[in-house]
Formats: C-alpha cells, sequence, structure tokens
C-alpha cells in the first residue's frame, strides 16, 4: 500500500472528485436502489459462504471402531466410548490405550456431515480450523490485490470478475468429494464473494447523496447479513446430504448474479482518475433513470470540468493540504488494527470454545444480532460514526472481561454460550460500522486500496486467532482471552485519537456550506428582483390611472366646479 510507505501522488483531479454531491449530479431514486439491492446481495453471498462449511461440518456422536471380538458390548458401555479418540490395544497379555483409526457414527446424522465422510474427529478434528483459515486467506488475498486494480482501472471490472470466479467456484464446490479439492475451492468461493460484498458497497458509497452515505451502505449490509442468517437458520432444521444441503444452501444465490453486470462504472472514480467523458455518460445515464433533470446535471458536469481546468498549482497545494501523509497513514494503520483486533478476538472465542447445538440456539443467535443491528442504527442517526466505533469497542473488551472471569471462575456453560452470542452480535455490528468508516476516511482514488487492506487485516487476526488453539490443547486458554483483551484494548485507545470528522468529509461540509451559500445568495437575489418588480408595477399602475383621465373627464370635472361656484 503506497501510502503508508511513500509520499501520496495527488490524481489529476482527487480533489474535484470529493467535491460534489451525487444529489446536484443525478439526485436519489432507482440507480441508487438498485445498488443497494447489490449491495444487500454481496453482504448475503459473503457471509452464507463464510457459514457454508459450518453447515456441512454439525457435530455428530461417534466411538471408535471396535475390533469384532469386542464388538457385542452393551448399551452401557457405547455409550461410554462415545466421543473417544482412544482405544486398547492388546499385545500379549498387556493392553495399552493408542489413538483411533477408524470410527463408528450416529447413522442418522452420519449423512448430513462431513465430519463422518472425512473423519474429521480426533487428532483430525484440526481440519476444520484448517478450512477457516484457507477461507480468510483466500478472502485476505482477494481482498489485497483487488483493491489495487479496483483503483487502477475501476471498479466495475473487478466486480465482474468476481461474481464470474464466484459462479464457477461456488458451482464446482458443490461437487466435490474430498477435503483436499473442497479446500482449494473454499480459497476462491471465499475470496470471490468477499469482493462482491466489497465493491458493491464502493459503488454504492460513491454514488450516494453525502447525507445517506454511511446509512444507507449499513442499511444494506445489515439486510444482507439478516437474510444470511435466517436461510442459515432455515437449513438447519432439514437433514439432507451434506452435498445437497451445501448446494441448496449457495446455489439459489447465485442465480442472481448476472445482475452485476448491470453495474455502471463509479461516476466518482472516472473524476478522479481524469475520464470526464466516461463520468459524463454515467451520470446522465443516471440522471435519466432517477427522471432527474438533464440541464441540472450538465450545469454540473459544467462545473466539474472547469474545475479540472483550474491552476495546476492551486490543485496541489489543497490536495496537500487535504492528504497529509503522515496523517493518513496513522489513520491507517489505527483503522487496520481495528479490524485486526475485532476478528483475532471473535476467532479466539470460536476456536476456543465448542458451542453446543440447541434447538433455541438459532433463535438467540437472530435475536442477539438483530438487537446489535437497530442498536447500530440508531446511534448511526444520532452521533458520529467514530463515537459508534469506540462505543463498541468498548462493548467488546467488556465482553472479553467477563469471558476471562468466567474461564478463571469455573466456566459456565449458560455464561459461555450467552457471551458469545453477545460477542458475536458486537463483531458484525462492529464490522460494519468500521467498514462504513474506512469508505468515508479515505477519498475516491485510495478507498478500494485501503478498504483491501483493512478487510485483510480483519482476516489476518482470524487467522492468527488459530494460536489459540496451541493454549487450548496444554490448558492455557485464559492466555489468548488476555491477549484479546489487550489487542482490543489498545485498539480502543487509538480509536479516540482519530478526528471525529475526516479531511474529507471537512472538505464535503465546506463545499456543501458554499453550496448553502450559494442557494441562499441566488434566494436573495429572487426576492430582491421580486421586490423591484412589485414596485415598478404599483408606479406603472399609478401612472396609468392618471393617464386614464380623457379630455372630456376633464371639461367635466371643471364644469362641475363652475356650478358649485355660482
Amino acid at each position: 500500500m503506497t501510502f503508508l510507505i511513500s509520499p501520496i501522488l495527488p490524481t489529476k483531479a482527487l480533489l474535484v472528485s470529493e467535491s460534489f454531491d451525487c444529489n446536484d449530479a443525478f439526485g436519489h431514486g432507482t440507480f441508487q436502489k438498485r445498488l443497494m439491492l447489490l449491495c444487500a446481495l454481496g453482504a448475503f453471498l459473503a457471509n452464507s459462504h463464510a457459514l457454508a462449511f459450518s453447515l456441512i461440518s454439525r457435530s455428530v456422536d461417534y466411538r471408535c471402531k471396535q475390533p469384532t471380538p469386542q464388538s457385542n458390548m452393551s448399551a452401557a458401555e457405547e455409550a461410554e466410548q462415545l466421543d473417544r479418540c482412544l482405544i486398547y490395544e492388546a499385545e500379549g497379555n498387556v493392553s495399552r490405550a493408542v489413538p483411533c483409526r477408524e470410527w463408528e457414527y450416529d447413522v442418522e446424522r452420519a449423512r448430513t456431515t462431513v465430519v463422518s465422510a472425512w473423519n474429521l474427529v480426533c487428532q483430525r478434528k484440526l481440519l476444520i480450523a484448517v478450512m477457516s483459515v484457507v477461507q480468510n486467506s483466500g478472502a485476505a488475498v482477494f481482498a489485497l490485490v483487488a483493491g489495487y486494480v479496483a483503483d487502477s482501472i475501476g471498479r466495475a471490472p473487478v466486480l465482474v470478475a468476481a461474481a464470474l470466479v464466484l459462479l464457477v467456484s461456488a458451482s464446482a464446490s458443490c461437487l466435490s468429494g474430498d477435503y483436499v479439492t473442497l479446500a482449494a475451492l473454499k480459497f476462491f468461493s471465499a475470496g470471490s464473494s468477499t469482493l462482491t460484498l466489497i465493491f458493491s458497497a464502493i459503488s454504492l458509497f460513491e454514488v450516494t447523496t453525502h447525507n445517506n452515505r454511511p446509512l444507507h451502505v449499513a442499511v444494506s449490509g445489515t439486510l444482507g447479513l439478516l437474510a444470511s442468517d435466517v436461510w442459515y437458520f432455515f437449513m438447519l432444521q432439514w437433514s439432507l446430504r451434506w452435498d445437497l444441503e451445501l448446494a441448496a444452501f449457495i446455489l439459489p444465490a447465485l442465480l442472481l448474479l448476472p445482475a452485476y453486470l448491470s453495474v455502471y462504472e463509479s461516476p466518482r472514480w472516472l473524476v478522479a482518475a481524469g475520464q470526464c467523458q466516461r463520468a459524463e455518460g454515467v451520470v446522465l445515464a443516471a440522471a435519466n433513470t432517477n427522471h432527474f433533470p438533464l440541464p441540472s446535471s450538465a450545469c454540473l458536469l459544467d462545473k466539474v470540468k472547469a474545475d479540472m481546468n483550474r491552476s495546476a498549482d492551486r490543485r496541489e497545494t489543497i490536495v496537500d493540504a487535504l492528504l497529509s501523509g503522515i496523517s493518513i497513514r496513522q489513520r491507517a494503520l489505527i483503522m487496520f488494527g481495528s479490524f485486526f483486533s475485532n476478528a483475532f478476538a471473535l476467532y479466539v472465542v470460536v476456536y476456543t470454545k465448542e458451542r453446543r447445538s440447541m434447538p433455541w440456539q438459532p433463535y438467540t443467535s437472530f435475536f442477539f444480532n438483530f438487537t446489535g443491528y437497530v442498536i447500530m442504527h440508531l446511534l448511526i442517526r444520532k452521533v458520529t460514526m467514530l463515537t459508534v466505533i469506540v462505543s463498541l469497542f468498548a462493548a467488546l473488551c467488556v465482553v472479553q472481561c467477563l469471558f476471562i472471569l468466567n474461564v478463571t471462575a469455573g466456566e459456565s456453560a449458560v455464561v459461555t454460550e450467552a457471551l458469545t452470542e453477545v460477542h458475536v452480535a458486537f463483531y458484525y455490528t462492529g464490522g460494519i460500522v468500521c467498514f462504513v468508516y474506512v469508505l468515508e476516511l479515505f477519498p475516491t482514488a485510495l478507498r478500494a486500496t485501503a478498504i483491501g487492506w483493512a478487510y485483510a487485516c480483519g482476516r489476518f487476526g482470524a487467522v492468527s486467532a488459530m494460536l489459540s488453539l496451541l493454549l487450548k490443547n496444554i490448558g492455557r486458554e485464559n492466555v489468548a482471552f488476555i491477549a484479546a483483551e489487550f489487542i482490543l484494548f489498545v485498539s480502543l485507545l487509538t480509536l479516540r485519537s482519530l478526528p471525529p470528522a475526516t479531511a474529507v468529509e471537512c472538505t464535503k461540509m465546506a463545499s456543501k456550506r458554499s453550496s448553502l451559500a450559494s442557494k441562499q445568495n441566488i434566494e436573495r437575489m429572487k426576492n430582491t428582483l421580486a421586490t423591484v418588480q412589485a414596485d415598478g408595477g404599483s408606479k406603472k399602475s399609478r401612472i396609468g390611472s392618471e393617464g386614464s383621465k380623457t379630455p372630456s373627464s376633464v371639461r367635466g370635472g371643471r364644469s362641475r366646479r363652475a356650478k358649485a361656484k355660482q
């Protein structure tokens, strides 16, 4: 990421790309609503692919497969053998415990999970966590590469390419019959589904009016996440064969992928890249879709072109003031650390605490997630984005402290499950708010690269949490919770050093104030002109009434005055 290690190279029209409001260019209407639906679809795809393997790798009762002479055990003896990973092997007159090499599974649930198909139990249980590492690594690599590419060639080509890769890899994963093949395909499907979320959100953000940008992206992402949660909980109720269950879970949404072919290139990015002619075409198409007056769009385009043709020296001075290299590096590192700590803390819980499959679990999970989203949206409407982020990280620190106390005092299954549900809810809400804040924090020319790095740092945090498994194996999982608490607390402290409003937002507000001042001046001119016209009209009416007197009326008046004197 070049702006972290070297001075920023301002693009030709960096300032101009941030100075206009899309409400003045093509209004708000159908054009943005379509992108909101595509953004929700992107969130649905990303979350459903993240949940897909957990759906088909649900736990199942198992026991070591007994040798033939010992297979006639009673029901009580079989119950004692459940979930055991060692078996006694006779060596002469002595028997010793050895790891199991074969297992027997619950017949009713064996066909619904890959755990029984690929023996992902005991010493092979680590492969479930390895699949999570593969998914997160794919998302990180794709986000890093695609972010730089999108800032170089545009958002739309990357979005279409991601949809194509997702269609192929996800369809092929439903036909995979072994662990290695599924893992390889998961790398591509997880990465490409992540890109549909990132670049549909960026496309929506860059064409939405200034006042609605954070809220619209947050609402769209929330709807997609909630829909994927509902779909996941619905699929949990079915007892299909695992490959059919995977196909039913991810394939229906893939039918909507061709909708991404209709996405226009971001006009704001086109302006930042100096491609005025293409930007003009997109703006006029959006204005036509929204039934916005085309003369108003043309007027704004003329203003944008005039701004781009101003003095280069003046432009460079303003850009340097807008984007200080040191400042933007500091803000980038703080937000990247926030993504890392948020994901690290959650996956420490995921890797060290085995969640039990309870009948009420889907309902409580949905309740906590929905409550978290509602609180987030209420806070976004009332306070700044940074205040929301700081509040969420403070809450995460409290939850992590409660985890540490629970582990230290002797674990309670109910408390652990409740804290896990709350932590998952805060993870999703914190992820959405941090995502939107990064979109606000960085200008158009760097936005995709910045969000790519931020998202990748979150995935790296999830991968790093694998170390907690090693600590769990030696009975020191409390160290992992303490490390997660420390990282969250450091992120909380550094977040407080960020400005309440970004430099780009300050420019936006200044532009808004100047636009408002111009409108007020125009209104004053209109009122003054109306007053002058009214005064002129009254004078003309008086002159007209005096001029309308005829000679006969004048003589009649004189004769009446003469008679009165007589």
